[in-house]
């Protein structure tokens, strides 16, 4: 791996040669090694990254700032999210300031306090200092910015800045905005809501796309934390359109007029649309998206952005895709739209699919792999009638299994798709494996057992399979499942409208009996009320769960918090759906065809009711 030995050899000199003054400075020599690594893969093998870099880690940064609260859920990965932003500090300083500046900083900070009575060691400063140095002959930076004030904001703050870029077509002018990038609703208004940065600007214009070309047309600087806007000179005619931080040499989205999106996807739809590179198509396409998700942008314009995907082959372009498809699609899922959502993302994916091939080829990239996998599992979970029959046909083999407790022979990527689409019969297999779970096995591992428990749990759209599972473990109180496969049962129904609206009428009518069984374990009640009253994203589901509360709120006790914190975020989906569900509907209608729509429809079929097998054990 050239990443290894490339961080191993500048470990020698960043980390040896020279090394930190004390234990809590030695974090910046490993950020500015695995960027230096990074960047060395890229240029020798770029295959070896396969694209993810800088961009998946990019994407979680995004995703993580813009939560209402940050690392609400896993605060230990605050300290790993810090070093991804210092690290891509660097990145977006080796783009505004050039390469060779750059090199120069970084000789410096090795060569620094080198002599016979000074040790070589260093303090974080000490990096951003060098690199101040290196530029100071330069006009990179405006006056009275420094690297070291620049990356402070950067790294110390949890959140990243939204770029606003509206052009005046009448003018001439473009005028420039920063403010608090969310994803999700924001936090009661508080000093971090005020957070501002200095953004370096780089921008290109339709006619003249050079994207080596990475010097800031302009730096937006903040001021006394107030909200400033700047203008500037249009760099293109107005029927040309700009791209603003391509490549992304800032961690921050960009959202534009829609004039100038129209431009752009028109442009990406059109014969020369790999003359933008794969991380600039993939950036303008994931921007797009995130920002109709936080209500910064119209649906429509965002879909409109999707369309060249037809003719998209790139892993790097598509990767942010399917992470895309999978959260709008939960937040519309159980509605009309739902159905012709899922109609368009297979008229995406199966021509992408066709052209990576159904089977592995000999000596193929990984890349390709990757990507037909990811392609297929969406495929597979859109109901796509060749993906559905060979998953049922390699599950029968398992069927007809003399033992078939001593093994899986059944690959994880077709388990699913089975409990999804197929027979009652078939989950019921499923179920029987689990209850019958070799325990202390040297050949089976406890894991196989965990997942077949999930995707029985999550991956139904039938209730009356999710509604035994509930009656065996709750009611029945089987002795094969543990407290912890119950709470892992509460956690994958969350998942689809199916699996949490019947966990939410289990509750309902058998209220008096899961509280008895539930009386001395606060995590498992506080668990299925959690999960059967948080997902609901309609004003049905609102109603549901305020009935509920007004009806049991004596006896919730402890989950209480749970379900008014609940109705408040249902009251948010609600809001979104209203105001989204009719563009990306309206939108869907007119790019659909009706042989589309029918493809939804044939794969309803594959859900069949047969008999039921007695429970075992």
């Amino acid at each position: 791996m050239i990443w290894n030995t490339a961080y191993e050899l500048i470990y020698q000199w960043i980390g040896q040669y020279i090394t930190p003054y004390f234990w809590n400075y030695a974090p910046v020599s490993k950020i500015l090694n695995s960027f230096l690594a990074s960047l060395t893969t890229v240029d020798i093998n770029p295959d070896e990254m396969e694209g993810k870099w800088p961009m998946t880690i990019l994407y979680s940064l995004y995703y993580e700032f813009g939560k209402t609260v940050p690392f609400s859920r896993v605060a230990g990965i605050r300290y790993e999210a810090t070093a991804a932003k210092a690290e891509l500090v660097f990145r977006m300083f080796n783009y505004t300031l050039g390469k060779d500046v750059f090199r120069e900083g970084v000789r410096n900070f090795i060569q620094q306090q080198w002599d016979k009575k000074t040790p070589r060691v260093f303090v974080s400063e000490d990096i951003y200092t060098r690199l101040d140095e290196a530029a100071a002959g330069t006009a990179d930076l405006p006056q009275g910015l420094t690297i070291l004030s620049v990356s402070t904001a950067w790294i110390n703050q949890d959140r990243l800045p939204l770029v606003t870029v509206i052009r005046d077509y009448e003018s001439g002018d473009i005028i420039l905005s920063q403010k608090v990038y969310m994803r999700e609703p924001p936090p009661v208004p508080n000093n971090k809501a005020l957070s501002q940065w200095d953004i370096p600007i780089v921008m290109l214009s339709e006619n003249e796309l050079d994207f080596s070309q990475t010097k800031p047309s302009v730096w937006l600087t903040k001021q006394d934390n107030e909200p400033r806007n700047l203008t500037i000179k249009d760099i293109a005619s107005k029927d040309q359109f700009i791209i603003v931080n391509p490549e992304e040499i800032g961690m921050f989205p960009v959202n534009y007029d829609s004039c100038n999106w129209k431009m752009l996807s028109q442009f990406l739809r059109g014969p020369n649309r790999e003359t933008i590179p794969v991380l600039t198509r993939a950036k303008l396409l994931h921007d797009s998206w995130n920002l109709a998700y936080a209500g910064e942008l119209c649906f429509g314009i965002a879909l409109n952005m999707t369309l060249f995907l037809r003719e998209e082959t790139s892993l790097v372009v598509w990767e942010p895709v399917f992470t895309m498809i999978d959260h709008v699609g939960k937040r519309i899922e159980g509605s009309d739209v739902y159905i012709k959502f899922e109609a368009y993302i297979r008229s995406l994916l199966k021509p992408l699919y066709e052209k990576l091939g159904g089977k592995p080829r000999l000596c193929e990239p990984s890349w390709r792999v990757h990507i037909r996998g990811l392609a297929k599992n969406f495929l597979c979970r859109a109901g796509y009638e060749p993906c559905v029959k060979e998953a049922r046909e390699q599950y029968s083999k398992w069927l007809m299994e003399t033992e078939p407790d001593k093994g899986n022979p059944v690959a994880n990527e077709f388990i699913c798709p089975v409990y999804k689409w197929g027979t009652i019969d078939e989950w019921e297999f499923g179920l029987q494996r689990v209850i019958n779970f070799p325990q202390n096995s040297l050949e089976r591992k406890q894991n196989e057992r965990t997942y077949l428990l999930k995707t029985l749990a999550g991956c139904p759209k039938d209730t009356y399979k999710i509604q035994r599972l509930l009656n065996i473990t709750i009611l029945d109180q089987n002795d094969n499942f543990t407290d912890s496969d119950i709470q892992l049962i509460f956690n994958m129904l969350t998942g689809g409208v199916a699996g949490y609206t019947t966990l939410f009428n289990f509750l309902t009518e058998h209220w008096d009996t899961i509280k008895e069984r539930f009386e001395n374990r606060k995590y498992l009640w506080d668990g299925i009320v959690n999960s059967a009253t948080s997902s609901f994203k309609t004003q049905e589901g609102y109603d549901m769960v305020y009935e509920l509360y007004q009806t049991r709120r004596d006896q919730l006790e402890s989950a209480s918090g749970i379900i008014q914190e609940a109705l408040e975020n249902i009251d948010q989906e609600v809001s979104w759906r209203e105001e989204n569900l009719p563009i990306i509907e309206a939108w869907l209608d007119e790019n659909l065809s009706k042989e589309q729509l029918q493809d939804i429809e044939v794969a309803t079929d594959y859900t069949t009711t047969t008999t039921v097998t007695p429970i075992a054990g």
